[in-house]
């Protein structure tokens, strides 16, 4: 959907400065394939913060909880754990492509992946409800794709 057309602005946009010193190193991520934000932002982005580091994840969609990585999760929660972030130029792949796992697919899986996806998409419909936009695979017409999996 593109917006540009409207005539509805806000009243005030923030115009930077885009640069600053944090009390610790940020974690940004991007898509390779994201509509809506590449990647390229996420790098840039870094550069401005002393010590961020841009982590790639290697998938589509707007954001990238839009496509389940498990490598992306445990960056994530490693740096929420710890403050470890991932080595320069880390690409996650994805472990789905978009629209979750075609049947055969599924029964492949692993369980213990299966319930990775499962809390990933609860977390992605808890976004989505509190106001965080549609999130490609992970929310389908309002339903948390969960239920895809069981």
């Amino acid at each position: 959907m593109n917006c540009i057309h409207y005539s509805i602005r806000p009243h005030y946009r923030f115009e930077g400065p885009w640069i600053a010193n944090t009390s610790h190193p940020l974690l940004l991520i991007g898509n390779t394939a994201d509509p809506v934000t590449p990647v390229k932002h996420a790098i840039n982005m870094a550069k401005g913060f002393a010590g961020a580091v841009a982590l790639t994840q290697d998938s589509s969609g707007h954001c990238s909880i839009s496509t389940y990585s498990n490598c992306t999760v445990q960056y994530v929660r490693r740096y929420f754990d710890t403050g470890d972030l991932p080595p320069i130029n880390t690409t996650c792949p994805a472990d789905e492509m978009p629209f979750g796992p075609d049947a055969d697919e599924a029964g492949a899986v692993g369980v213990e992946l299966m319930e990775a996806r499962k809390r990933h998409a609860t977390i992605a419909a808890a976004l989505h409800g509190a106001g965080g936009g549609l999130l490609g695979s992970a929310v389908a017409g309002g339903r948390a794709a969960a239920g895809w999996f069981e």
